[in-house]
């Protein structure tokens, strides 16, 4: 029996084919990504200080600076989420990562491609003599039977062509899935500026406030060195001071007047790094703090009741977005893998096209001038000298860095976050120490000018007594801040500050 063709079995054919195709290409060549294992430790070694308060953990890392009940804060941190422009910069490397990602993506379906083509061939002249009629042996060519060609001719194309690379072994699926990864990478990275930049603005203004507290506290030492020694040359008048007094108590009003000159620079420095972080010139924000408010708004930051929600270690992971991108770029790294791997196998293309020819302008759209073509070609490599397979021995240690790079990340996040809380507690407890140490020097002072102005003490006494106390006040002002920078410390380690549920103002 002999098969015959017909319009049934060949649409029956055709549906077996394009479904051995799509079965071919769902296959995907590669390691299957899962992200990895990493050991975390069951809980903190470091004290993790305790509040009262009842907002959520994802609350307060998302705006933790609201945790200092400083407006002035508040207002630069929103002014810096929309304005800075490392954040600017991490954003516009999203855009161009999914550019990217969807330029990959765009090899998985078919290309077509319009073409239109005029030109004009000028014909050699053996093309017009083998046109020619040749005449019998022994007669003479009979007049008028030759043909003439012009020798040029104008030619008109109009034509549509399509390609279609079949992914059969996954290479274009898996560069897809590595630039997703990679997309996700990029978004994950401004998340990391964000809490950098969050935490160094939270660091520049609370050195700017300490910076003016420490001031005002140098110019009221000033003024008490003033007036100790305005009673110093009054005593000396009435005989009851010696020259050496005088000159100690103006050497030590002096002493204290070389301090307000580099505590005055230190709060220009800050301000300037303020300025940078909110994408203005350095000097734009030199006004922008006064003094006045420098008591208030220091006072409110600095002795802020602490909510550090530390939480379970593991939970970091989630957290923190330096891990969160070097988990995606070892799922792209991963991806890549398949991606090489697959180009060591075959492929096949298929290709279809139509189009008008004529040498006429007017008859180029006429049904005689229209041809098509389809066809199928495949496509395995032989001998590539060594680079396919090269090219997947570099993606393997590619992905193989990747692990590395998330394991060595995710440790340094341990260490910060123990660390910061470590931080913490002993700026913490240093601060409580100075705070009582300031108490005990001030009525030491008291009791020092008591008994020199009674005669009962030398004035060597009263100047120890007012530089012990210049001393501590403004090391407990430095303790203040540090303990301040601390807990932004402890915030930043734990990746406080782009939380999607809380509040953007403008990210």
């Amino acid at each position: 029996m002999t098969a015959r063709w017909t319009p049934t079995t060949g649409a029956a054919a055709c549906v077996r084919i394009a479904l051995c195709l799509l079965l071919l290409n769902g296959c995907t060549v590669g390691p299957v990504y899962r992200p990895p294992d990493v050991a975390t430790p069951a809980q903190w070694r470091a004290p993790v200080p305790t509040s009262a308060a009842t907002a959520t953990d994802v609350e307060v890392l998302a705006s933790w600076w609201e945790q200092f009940h400083d407006p002035k804060l508040d207002e630069l941190v929103a002014v810096a989420l929309h304005d800075n422009l490392d954040i600017q910069t991490a954003g516009e490397r999203i855009v161009q990562a999914r550019a990217q990602r969807d330029e990959v993506a765009g090899a998985r379906w078919p290309s077509a491609s319009g073409t239109g083509r005029a030109y004009r061939v000028k014909l050699p002249d053996s093309v017009g003599d083998l046109t020619q009629p040749q005449p019998a042996s022994g007669t003479a060519p009979a007049s008028g039977s030759s043909l003439q060609l012009p020798s040029y001719l104008n030619l008109y194309q109009l034509g549509f062509d399509t390609s279609w690379e079949l992914d059969l072994f996954g290479q274009t699926r898996r560069a897809v899935e590595s630039a997703n990864a990679s997309a996700e990478a990029a978004e994950a990275a401004r998340r990391g500026v964000i809490v950098a930049t969050l935490a160094e603005l939270g660091n520049d203004y609370l050195s700017l406030r300490s910076g003016q507290v420490r001031l005002a506290i140098a110019l009221h030492n000033i003024e008490i060195d003033r007036s100790l020694l305005e009673l110093t040359r009054s005593r000396h008048l009435s005989g009851m001071a010696s020259d050496l007094d005088v000159a100690q108590a103006n050497a030590q009003m002096q002493t204290a007047e070389a301090n307000p000159p580099m505590l005055r620079a230190q709060i220009l420095q800050s301000s300037h790094a303020i300025a940078v972080l909110l994408g203005r010139l350095p000097e734009s924000m030199e006004d922008d703090f006064p003094a006045s408010d420098a008591a208030t708004d220091a006072g409110t930051a600095t002795d802020a009741v602490p909510v550090i929600p530390a939480g379970l270690p593991s939970e970091l992971l989630q957290n923190r977005p330096d891990i969160q991108q070097a988990e995606r770029e070892l799922a792209s790294a991963t991806a890549a893998v398949g991606q090489a791997q697959a180009q060591r196998f075959p492929s096949i293309s298929l290709t279809a096209g139509t189009d008008f020819v004529s040498t006429q302008l007017d008859q180029l759209l006429h049904r005689g001038s229209w041809n098509w073509d389809v066809g199928a070609s495949l496509t395995a490599p032989i001998f590539e000298g060594g680079r396919l397979a090269a090219n997947q021995r570099a993606a393997e240690a590619a992905a193989r860095q990747s692990v590395l790079q998330y394991r060595h990340t995710v440790l340094q996040a341990f260490g910060e976050t123990e660390d910061a809380l470590q931080g913490y507690a002993a700026a913490t407890a240093q601060r409580t120490a100075l705070g009582q140490a300031v108490l005990s020097q001030q009525l030491a002072l008291a009791r020092a000018t008591q008994l020199y102005q009674a005669g009962m003490s030398s004035f060597i006494d009263v100047l120890d007594a007012q530089r012990s106390v210049a001393d501590i006040e403004d090391q407990a002002a430095q303790s203040q801040q540090q303990q301040a920078t601390a807990l932004v410390g402890i915030y930043k380690a734990l990746g406080g500050g782009w939380q999607p549920t809380g509040p953007r103002r403008g990210s």
